[in-house]
């Protein structure tokens, strides 16, 4: 019981230090042991599903995950679970669903009164917004999740905003906006030591650097990414 508490409690911490491997074995071993279903295992699906990159158990444990803290009777968690959902149907390319279970979480949130739910949430239609090239409706949102940073202070949001208002200055053409959201974003991402987004980000600047005419500082990025991407063993790195 004690290493099921632990491994849900760190499942974060595995997936924004892009710890996958680590993570995904550490989070499998303590779920093999017979316990209840309950809050412990429900987080630990959640991480699970989160980390681990096999398409049919990443939704069949954000699903388990969902139905666990329906019957807990917890809305926060239950909020969070759906949003890690969202964010797995994106990755298997189901955007139809993944953007509905936003859309859906975005109103479950603001009910709530839950900022911080509200904020990861709104990132995932953000996401679907600007991979379905619907510029002119993600930039509102975006400049909402930034704004929503000064009231929160929560990282992540604040990772969020800059990535899509970067996307859509890009889009624009306005090169020099979108670099300048891109470095922002990968400054706090090395404040708080996530990886993954990390390369995320710096993709971003490969394609500002194009953009601005700076091909040869834009295919050394691109290359720095592919070969971090392989190191970490990266099977959905964004395209």
């Amino acid at each position: 019981m004690r290493y099921l508490q632990l491994a849900g409690a760190l499942g974060w911490f595995w997936l924004a230090r892009s710890h996958f491997t680590e993570g995904t074995r550490r989070l499998e071993d303590a779920l093999a042991s017979p316990v209840e279903d309950g809050p412990l295992t429900a987080r630990t699906l959640t991480s699970l599903g989160l980390i681990d990159d096999d398409e049919t158990d990443m939704l069949s444990r954000h699903q388990r995950s969902i139905q666990l803290w329906r019957t807990l009777g917890d809305e926060t968690e239950l909020a969070a679970a759906c949003d890690a959902l969202g964010w797995a149907l994106y990755t298997c390319g189901e955007k139809s669903r993944a953007r509905q279970v936003f859309e859906q979480n975005v109103e479950f949130a603001r009910s709530l009164g839950h900022q911080a739910l509200l904020s990861r949430s709104l990132s995932g239609v953000c996401q679907l917004l600007v991979a379905t090239g619907e510029f002119e409706r993600a930039e509102p949102l975006a400049l909402e999740l930034h704004a929503s940073t000064r009231e929160t202070e929560d990282v992540s949001s604040m990772v969020s905003g800059d990535h899509y208002l970067s996307d859509c200055a890009m889009h624009r053409r306005d090169y020099t906006l979108a670099e300048h959201h891109r470095l922002s974003a990968l400054e706090t991402t090395l404040a708080i030591g996530d990886v993954m987004q990390q390369t995320i980000e710096i993709l971003g600047l490969a394609f500002a650097a194009a953009g601005l005419g700076r091909d040869e500082d834009a295919l050394r990025l691109e290359g720095a990414v592919d070969a971090k991407w392989k190191e970490l063993g990266v099977s959905h790195a964004p395209p």
